[in-house]
């Protein structure tokens, strides 16, 4: 029973000292948070990856899942409005390195030939619970179901390696 009753205590101190809790702004507010290690195309222009830090998103672990979504933007629109999001599965929020990779689908690959895109974006999603990644194909509409996207990187040309990880992530070139 004393042991029972000690859980709460536990909880409270953990969620004290333990878990950073960090200001973690939206992609379109200036951060310089080290959050992003490193992101890209595969190479072979059949997927995107992104590594980022655990430990800075550790506070939304209880309420959000982790995904990205990779997209090619013109400028002719909002880039909110960027058509043919690709989206990753599913990552838990966890301490360390968070290796994250979303393979692109055949009319994705065709659209980046027919308008010759130059650069690849990819965003950084915090998922709430109980929202689908079905639920959405561009990031307005993951914005208006309570979807955070605290980075959206660009890459034109190789692997963008933003801060040395402590542990080498998977490469990822194009």
């Amino acid at each position: 029973m004393i042991v029972l009753s000690l859980i709460p205590v536990g909880a409270v101190i953990y969620n004290r000292y333990f878990l950073v809790n960090v200001d973690l702004r939206e992609f379109d507010a200036k951060s310089d948070l080290p959050l992003v290690l490193s992101y890209g195309g595969d190479g072979g222009g059949t997927a995107c990856g992104m590594t980022v830090q655990g430990k800075l998103l550790m506070s939304r672990k209880p309420n959000y899942k982790l995904a990205i979504g990779c997209f090619v933007w013109d400028g002719r629109e909002d880039i909110l409005d960027a058509p043919y999001l690709q989206l990753s599965n599913f990552y838990d929020i966890r301490e360390g390195n968070i290796q994250m990779q979303a393979v692109y689908s055949e009319y994705f690959i065709n659209y980046r030939v027919q308008i010759h895109a130059a650069a690849l974006h990819v965003a950084l999603l915090n998922v709430p619970n109980g929202v689908q990644l079905s639920q959405f194909t561009t990031l307005r509409q993951a914005r208006a179901l309570g979807v955070l996207i605290p980075n959206v990187s660009t890459q034109i040309g190789q692997l963008v390696t933003v801060r040395p990880p402590p542990q080498t992530p998977q490469k990822l070139t194009q």
